[in-house]
């Protein structure tokens, strides 16, 4: 998924075309804006293939907890003496100059030091020669990583105002994830028991009648043995559809779409 915004709350809709578990990076296309906003925010004039890139802390909050870390006041706790630092001159009777430093008391509430987390970026190509700016950490989709996946999407996007999600094939090929289609259906694997998974939720609610012609209309797209069934979730609740994948001298390869009922 790719998005383009200042801040993110949640990793849900970022995670969208990523499987749970699955390990990915975070990270932004190169292209002429991004390379622009690099050489001004991250102070980086040549961008060179395996460059890695420590962003600086003055981008904003994100960019200041990534490189330096932040206090936190602990409010349940009862407040504590701290001492703030104070340059002073001044001049005595004489007319003499004298300077130093002060150390006011003053009560705050204890703070608690959140370690930064220190995420660099690097430039890395995929197979066609397309340049990506990501960040080096791994992360896995799965709740123990939730914190790290946030943090790293708000540190890009107060970089870039955009973030993407990119994953590795079995080749260690770079994969942009926003290039998959990706649909609001359930896809259920081919097989002999194919429909098995209809037979309860899809007839429970019908007349015996309905429920005949239903298995008869079943019996009748199994007979063309589909490779795949897609079963209309959310906006498209109620319909059934099956793909199967056509081979001729004419073409290659072809697919068609069979819309089986609506239910």
């Amino acid at each position: 998924m790719y998005l383009n915004q200042s801040r993110i709350r949640s990793t849900k809709k970022l995670l969208n075309d990523i499987e749970e578990n699955q390990k990915f990076y975070l990270g932004v296309r190169l292209k002429g804006e991004t390379l622009e906003i690099i050489k001004q925010k991250l102070n980086c004039a040549d961008i060179q293939e395996g460059q890695i890139i420590f962003p600086n802390p003055f981008n904003g909050i994100m960019s200041e907890r990534n490189a330096i870390g932040e206090f936190i006041p602990q409010k349940d706790q009862p407040k504590e003496t701290a001492y703030r630092s104070q340059s002073w001159e001044t001049k005595d009777w004489g007319g003499y100059t004298h300077s130093g430093t002060s150390y006011v008391p003053y009560k705050r509430y204890p703070r608690l030091f959140i370690e930064p987390k220190e995420f660099k970026y690097v430039v890395i190509s995929d197979e066609e020669g397309n340049q990506y700016f990501i960040l080096t950490q791994k992360f896995e989709n799965n709740k123990n990583d939730n914190e790290n996946i946030l943090f790293g999407a708000n540190l890009t996007l107060e970089i870039f105002n955009e973030v993407g999600t990119f994953i590795m094939d079995s080749n260690q090929n770079f994969i942009d994830t926003s290039s998959f289609e990706t649909v609001n259906w359930e896809i259920i694997p081919k097989g002999e028991l194919i429909w098995e998974s209809f037979n309860t939720k899809t007839t429970e609610n019908l007349s015996k009648s309905e429920q005949i012609l239903i298995q008869e209309r079943f019996d009748y797209i199994n007979s063309f043995e589909p490779d795949s069934v897609r079963q209309g979730i959310g906006g498209y609740t109620g319909y059934v559809f099956c793909n199967r994948e056509v081979h001729s001298f004419a073409t290659k390869s072809t697919q068609c779409c069979h819309p089986i009922f609506s239910i």
